[in-house]
């Protein structure tokens, strides 16, 4: 699964690589400060294709069916399986015309030994951005409020992480990026690029226990511990 990312990079190069790379060129987050444990129920930077371009700002990480009575029932489908999720009632209506990218540069999974859980978080070596696959919708909360909820997505483990978990949350490479945007993708080429990346493609090493709580929010969630 996926449960919790990082988002580090500053302002100024989130910015700057949005333009280059998608001509997104209005989006306000001078404000931006890094994000050391985002968590389900926290928002989450993404991406999604509006009319033949592509636009970023915030949805909220949790996904409410139409049939849920609370909004609490989102919190269960944060994640959905890559293998069923064109055919999921809950997920299919989104995955089919509101795919989006979730940006980061780095996301947790917790390993359990015995009575034990240890964090570990993953990255790309360069520290970079990572996309990771999402579905979004529009949806209403307790207090008749609306927003919009996103899932990540999720396949089989890599040799990577499968010492960690099972699962782990689907990456897009950059030049499936915008493919993974088009509405008009074929579901075989989407299946295509909802598989395992490459050992390679990541890094990863243990964290401080810091991370377990969601509270904590600084750089000490990502401090190394040394084997």
């Amino acid at each position: 699964m996926c449960g919790r990312v990082i988002l580090t990079l500053s302002a100024k190069m989130i910015k700057q690589i949005l333009a280059e790379e998608y001509d997104i060129n209005e989006l306000n987050i001078d404000d931006f400060v890094p994000r050391y444990n985002v968590g389900p129920g926290q928002e989450l930077l993404s991406i999604i294709s509006h009319n033949t371009e592509y636009r970023s700002g915030y949805l909220n990480w949790r996904f409410i069916p139409k049939w849920a009575k609370v909004q609490n029932e989102g919190y269960k489908y944060i994640n959905a399986r890559s293998e069923t999720v064109h055919e999921k009632a809950t997920y299919k209506d989104s995955f089919k015309s509101r795919r989006c990218l979730v940006i980061c540069n780095g996301f947790y999974e917790w390993k359990r030994e015995n009575q034990e859980k240890k964090p570990f978080l993953f990255q790309k070596k360069d520290e970079k951005l990572i996309t990771i696959a999402g579905i979004w919708t529009p949806q209403y909360l307790d207090d008749g409020s609306k927003e919009y909820g996103v899932s990540l997505l999720t396949t089989d483990a890599n040799e990577l992480m499968a010492p960690v978990h099972h699962r782990m949350p689907v990456i897009i490479k950059p030049e499936d990026s915008k493919k993974w945007l088009d509405t008009e993708t074929k579901l075989e080429e989407l299946q295509s690029m909802m598989i395992p990346v490459h050992k390679d493609f990541l890094t990863s090493y243990e964290v401080s226990k810091q991370v377990n709580n969601i509270r904590n929010q600084d750089i000490s969630c990502i401090k190394k511990i040394s084997s």
